[in-house]
């Protein structure tokens, strides 16, 4: 090959190479967009119930102090949990964060997503300072209409 020949090819190459490496790029941005997970889902049938979730029940607490962490509420409430099939003998916290639940009080609730010997299971809680008690509610990932209190 010539000098001519080889700098052509650099040139008829450079566009290709940029767009492949924009297509590579591109992909990999939309790829690792994050997907909603039973976090997500929980919090978006609750918001869309506009607060109805919350009726008919009286609400349901843990006696622990303001300053426990998540994780002493979480072994608490599966400690006193009574579920159809048992009870939680084991759990692995896989998740946590804070959410916001449209049209509801508090500001925030802290989500915890846990996989049990009884399935996925989302604990949803927040520390009520009034009552002086952590509020809290159980959800079945895969029915977040069965809720254990």
């Amino acid at each position: 090959m010539d000098g001519n020949s080889l700098e052509d090819f650099t040139r008829a190459m450079k566009p290709k190479l940029i767009l492949c490496l924009a297509l590579v790029l591109s992909g990999g941005l939309f790829g690792c967009a994050t997907k909603p997970d039973e976090i997500d889902g929980l919090v978006a049938d609750l918001s869309s119930s506009h607060g109805i979730w919350l009726n008919g029940f009286p609400p349901p607490s843990v006696d622990l102090r303001q300053s426990a962490t998540f994780q002493q509420v979480v072994a608490e409430v599966f400690r006193k949990a009574d579920f159809d099939p048992g009870r939680v003998t084991s759990y692995r916290i896989l998740k946590t964060r804070r959410v916001q639940i449209a049209d509801n009080y508090p500001e925030s609730y802290i989500a915890v997503l846990a996989d049990t010997n009884l399935g996925k299971k989302i604990v949803l809680m927040y520390y009520d300072q009034t009552g002086r008690y952590w509020w809290r509610r159980i959800y079945n990932v895969n029915s977040p209409d069965d809720r254990w209190y």
